[in-house]
């Protein structure tokens, strides 16, 4: 019962927090950046607010100065990290889009107005499911679109999924990716004594690493023993072995 009441009391605060944003219509432009390649050995298509702990959330100001803060796991189900006087937080399915759960919110006291907003997955074992038209990477399910619920006055967004994620062994499907970035364009951002709520589906990664491509050197190596190989191959057929 006690558990059922602080979700509840959680349900209840978020609800407000939403309410206290700028209702006002804004254009969001969504697109990819492949990057650098990230590997996992699995990924498990459900996410809750509590399981992406060690994730960093950087916050870029209009004045150039910037505040990075790791995510951290709250009340049941719920995470947050938090700046001087900032902070983001999210309860419940990061896939879901009912009612409270699986909301964002941003919510700005710094007296500075937020340029941007990056999350970097990869410290939490965290990444960040775009819709795709099939499945996508197996054991990812199917993901959603960062969507805006409520966006600052006359400020666009723009949203960049970046770093393609691909389980160890094989190719980016296209829907996985390792950073989350948010851009308030226009010259007042996101401004002090704002909020701004937002959906964006994450999934469980196992063993997240940035794939490592063989240097140069090594690839001539292994095509100088390849042709070695050939060769000798070659000369055993002559010699009718």
């Amino acid at each position: 019962m006690k558990h059922a009441k602080t979700v509840l009391g959680m349900g209840i605060a978020l609800s407000a927090a939403v309410m206290n944003v700028n209702t006002a219509a804004a254009a969001t432009y969504i697109s990819n950046d492949p990057g650098t390649t990230w590997t996992a050995n699995g990924i498990d298509e459900h996410t809750m607010g509590n399981e992406m702990k060690g994730m960093l959330v950087t916050a870029l100001f209009t004045d150039g100065s910037s505040q990075t803060a790791a995510w951290k796991a709250g009340l049941p189900l719920a995470g947050h990290a938090s700046g001087s006087k900032w902070s983001l937080s999210e309860w419940g399915d990061t896939f879901s889009y009912l009612f409270v759960d699986g909301i964002w919110n941003l919510e700005n006291k710094s007296g500075k107005n937020i340029r941007s907003l990056t999350l970097d997955g990869a410290p939490g074992n965290t990444v960040f499911d775009r819709t795709h038209p099939s499945i996508g990477t197996p054991g990812s399910s199917l993901g959603k679109d960062f969507h805006a619920i409520s966006s600052p006055s006359g400020v666009n967004l723009n949203v960049t999924y970046r770093d393609a994620v691909a389980l160890v062994g094989e190719s980016p499907v296209g829907d996985l990716y390792r950073v989350l970035d948010i851009e308030f364009s226009g010259s007042s951002g996101l401004r002090s004594g704002k909020c701004f709520s937002f959906y964006a589906d994450t999934d469980n990664a196992c063993g997240l690493t940035p794939a490592i491509p063989l240097p140069a050197a090594a690839w001539t190596g292994l095509s100088m023993l390849g042709g070695l190989g050939i060769l000798g191959r070659v000369r055993k057929t002559l010699r009718g072995e």
